[in-house]
């Protein structure tokens, strides 16, 4: 899978889709997190209801990125769907 990447000062949405362990039927965790982790390291954790759920099993997050290079994302769920999955997308410098 291709690394995204975004203009600085582009807001974007970051997903994650949760399945049974046959990873064929939606299924929502009983609590679900999402860490962000920008090119210096630093490490945010969100929740509920700062991450939405928007159908069975899928959950998003709107971020602002404020710095350009490569980012980290991470969705966990536990209880009833443990599960994690990690992306990484990228920043481009602005010129300006």
């Amino acid at each position: 899978m291709a690394i995204k990447s975004y203009d600085l000062g582009t807001e974007i949405q970051l997903s994650g889709f949760f399945t049974d362990v046959d990873g064929v039927t939606a299924k929502d965790p009983d609590t679900i997190v999402v860490k962000v982790k920008d090119p210096s390291n630093n490490i945010v954790t969100y929740s509920l209801p700062t991450v939405q759920r928007t159908a069975l099993g899928t959950y998003t997050l709107n971020i602002l990125p404020t710095a350009s290079g490569p980012w980290w994302y991470r969705f966990e769920g536990t209880g009833a769907c443990q599960a994690a999955a990690e992306q990484q997308f990228t920043v481009k410098p602005s010129h300006f």
